[in-house]
């Protein structure tokens, strides 16, 4: 079983805010053990897919690649939250909107 997502990688402006809020929320959190995010690795995470079997992960990148989509997305970014609770985070995200 692998955990899976379906993601983007943002457009050159929001990579350029989300480092920037990145860096705000790291100078809070000096002791923290978080792994932050390099550029190459940012995305925005459009579903999460869960626990998936490896025998159906061919099957579904098959599927994906032919799926398009043309259109714009549009959304704002919002406050900074965390899981699985903020005193002990393991992930760092920042919240969107329409």
């Amino acid at each position: 079983m692998k955990r899976l997502f379906l993601a983007i990688k943002p457009p050159e402006n929001v990579a350029t805010a989300l480092l920037e809020r990145q860096s705000e929320v790291r100078k809070q959190m000096k002791r923290s053990k978080v792994l932050w995010m390099d550029k190459e690795n940012l995305h925005i995470t459009l579903h999460f897919l869960g626990d998936v079997s490896e025998e159906v992960i061919p099957q579904l990148i098959e599927d994906l690649e032919n799926q398009s989509y043309s259109g714009k997305l549009n959304f704002r970014i919002g406050k900074i939250d965390a899981f699985p609770d903020k005193k002990r985070p393991k992930t760092i995200f920042a919240e969107t909107s329409r």
